[in-house]
């Protein structure tokens, strides 16, 4: 059955799947070009993470807005060509068929959306880490702390600890701070040798030095700890955070013994990282690589930001973990590409908006890279994890399960899957997928990669029986 026989088909010359930097800025070049765009955002307003603000409807006053991801979004909204662009907020995709269509929840209804190029800009998430106590309520990701910060002016907790590795955890503390949380300490589990060292390549990135710089002196005017080497082992509390054990921990990050210490807290914020969001892109049966600097498991693709489907491109953190300043350049690039292949552009035209962008986004990329070398995850981070901590929320299974089935055979994601039903719970194993990779590779000494991946199957995200029951089936459909 295909979706015309369900509901009307809509159609555009480019659909974008993500809202935030790349997105828009992909929008903004396609649009240029004369391609009609619709971007797609789950959402309430366009933006992102990087540029979100307090939702609509927030009782909450409003808290401080840095400046320059406003002026971002404003520049990239201001170069949008209005009658060429639409941006449909709270609209989340959930499924990709044959014929170029998308499959859309929004307003309590599906729709359907055939493109003829496809931009996929869908960001990233926090990388989670396992560890004694990490389920309890009062343990936050960096991202979801902030997002309750930005977005509803709701704390956390009021006496916080943030740990974890890379530079979003300043920004984060921060936002806390500012919004009145007491910011018990930073903790940054890279050691401050390895900053030095690759530091000495950072010399063509004076700007963004300083932008940590700021961050830093922010937070001691606000008498906020930041402690290198250091990082939280085990959480406790009787139903919810009360307290977290602190340990130094050595160039691998594995605990020093004798060094713990406990401190009272309410939330702890844990950052480690993000991970792309590349479900859509393995649902559509993309060629990925497993890149462990930029995030795991990306799609293939080339300089056009073009994948192994030559009607789809990525951009953003989607295309590999980077910045705010990749994701704007890596959205041109395919904004670019993807309206050149339509015809809206010349061959000579694309190239030389393209080659206006490229010395940007390189520039970008390579301090990007530096970053995530400097602070990428070390192999000594899952050494806390005892037999009782649970590796898949879901499903609630524990490292010590993990541990006996893994022992009997050699077992890859799938078939873990398929044995203690990890991943197939409501996150479908994003939270799980990496942890349990992560681990099972420390623990047998096996490259991360080789545990592969859980498959996707539609749909990517939850969609109420209700909206499919309400789909009438038509004659045909409509293709627009």
């Amino acid at each position: 059955m295909t979706p015309e026989a369900i509901a009307p088909v809509e159609h555009t010359h480019i659909a974008i799947v993500g809202a935030g930097p790349a997105g828009l800025a992909a929008a903004a070049e396609a649009s240029r070009a004369g391609a009609r765009v619709v971007v797609l955002d789950e959402q309430a307003v366009p933006g992102g993470q990087y540029m979100r603000r307090r939702e609509p409807g927030s009782s909450a006053p409003p808290g401080r807005v840095r400046a320059e991801p406003q002026r971002l979004k404003e520049r990239l909204l201001s170069e949008l060509i209005i009658d060429r662009v639409e941006i449909r907020t709270e609209t989340g995709v959930w499924g990709a068929f044959a014929g170029n269509v998308l499959a859309l929840h929004t307003a309590g209804a599906v729709r359907f959306l055939r493109y003829e190029r496809l931009v996929v800009a869908a960001g990233a998430y926090d990388r989670p880490m396992a560890f004694p106590g990490w389920t309890l309520p009062g343990v936050f990701t960096a991202g979801g702390a902030q997002a309750l910060v930005k977005g509803y002016g709701t704390l956390p907790g009021r006496r916080v600890l943030l740990s974890g590795s890379g530079p979003f955890l300043l920004p984060v503390a921060e936002d806390l701070a500012q919004a009145g949380a007491q910011v018990v300490a930073v903790l940054e589990a890279t050691h401050p040798a390895r900053w030095w060292w690759e530091l000495r390549h950072a010399w063509r990135h004076r700007d963004r030095i300083g932008e940590a710089l700021h961050y830093l002196s922010a937070l001691r005017r606000a008498r906020v700890p930041v402690r290198l080497g250091h990082a939280v082992s085990a959480v406790r509390g009787d139903g919810r955070v009360e307290e977290a054990v602190i340990t130094r921990v050595d160039d691998a990050w594995r605990p020093v013994m004798g060094s713990e210490e406990t401190v009272a807290v309410d939330a702890v914020c844990v950052g480690f990282g993000f991970l792309p969001c590349t479900e859509l892109t393995r649902l559509l049966g993309l060629e990925h690589r497993f890149d462990p600097l930029r995030g795991g498991w990306i799609p293939v693709h080339d300089t056009e930001m073009r994948t192994s489907a030559p009607e789809v491109f990525v951009a953003g953190e989607t295309a590999g973990n980077g910045s705010a300043q990749v994701a704007v350049e890596s959205g041109r690039l395919a904004g670019i590409a993807a309206a050149r292949s339509l015809g809206h552009l010349s061959q000579e035209a694309a190239q030389a908006r393209a080659g206006a962008v490229r010395p940007r986004y390189r520039k970008a990329r390579e301090f990007a890279d530096l970053m995530l070398s400097i602070f990428a995850p070390r192999p000594g981070i899952y050494a806390p994890v005892t037999d009782e901590t649970v590796v898949c929320r879901c499903e609630e299974v524990t490292a010590g399960q993990l541990r006996r089935v893994v022992g009997t055979w050699r077992y890859d994601l799938p078939g873990v899957k398929g044995a203690l039903r990890t991943g197939m719970g409501l996150c479908q194993g994003r939270i799980c997928g990496r942890i349990i990779a992560g681990f099972l590779a420390s623990e047998l000494g096996y490259a991360e990669e080789e545990f592969g991946s859980f498959s996707v199957r539609p749909p990517l995200k939850p969609v109420p029986l209700g909206a499919l029951a309400a789909m009438s089936f038509v004659e045909g459909g409509d293709e627009g």
